[in-house]
């Protein structure tokens, strides 16, 4: 569960992830990055599991605006959700199914 609302951090746990997002825009242009760790320095198995299958949808979206110069933003938002869906069906009954299918 998250626990970083509004001012609300609370003491970490074992198991805890920490996520970074941060943002900026300047002149017309906007960028983020995110990164995600775990606090202890090793992820759970099935952390590592949802971190790989974000890891691969994320290469493959790379991998597809790299590739003719004409992929829409809105095509590599379909890409992501229908990977993102196979990757959660392909484990399915799995920890990973429930958090990737889960809405933040």
């Amino acid at each position: 569960q998250p626990r970083a609302t509004s001012g609300n951090l609370g003491q970490p746990r074992a198991g805890d992830l920490l996520l970074m997002d941060a943002g900026g825009s300047f002149g017309g242009y906007s960028a983020d990055i995110t990164r995600t760790w775990p606090l202890s320095g090793t992820f759970t198995p099935e952390q590592r599991d949802v971190y790989s299958a974000v890891l691969s949808v994320n290469e493959a979206c790379i991998a597809a605006a790299k590739g003719d110069g004409g992929t829409s933003i809105a095509s590599l938002h379909h890409l992501s959700l229908r990977l993102t869906h196979e990757v959660g069906s392909s484990s399915s009954g799995s920890s990973s199914e429930q958090l990737l299918a889960s809405p933040s």
